[in-house]
């Protein structure tokens, strides 16, 4: 089981045995975050993440933080939640270069 437990500025997210009721030091939110990516990618990961703060990579569209960036060997990028088990935003390389430039040409 996965438990958030409030604390300011970001929760504690601990893991529990369901056999043993125990928290299992083995699993952290890094770790379910890697799991939640390569099952839903099916490919390598080159790197992880965390973000806390909304940047010009993942924009305050997208709502949620913290979110653990996911970076794909085909050079995607997986925004995992790992609070409710889903992907905030999926950018690939394209995606992030027409985004900026959309961004700059709305702004002008």
């Amino acid at each position: 089981y996965q438990v958030a437990v409030a604390h300011a500025p970001l929760p504690h997210i601990y893991y529990f045995s369901v056999k043993t009721g125990l928290i299992n030091s083995a699993l952290n939110d890094e770790r379910y975050a890697l799991y939640l990516a390569q099952s839903w990618a099916e490919q390598a990961v080159l790197g992880t993440g965390l973000i806390n703060e909304f940047s010009p990579e993942y924009a305050e569209i997208n709502r949620i933080l913290p979110v653990h960036r996911v970076t794909l060997q085909n050079q995607n990028r997986l925004y995992v939640d790992t609070l409710s088990s889903r992907i905030a935003a999926h950018n690939t390389p394209l995606r992030e270069s027409l985004s900026y430039w959309f961004k700059q040409l709305h702004t002008f």
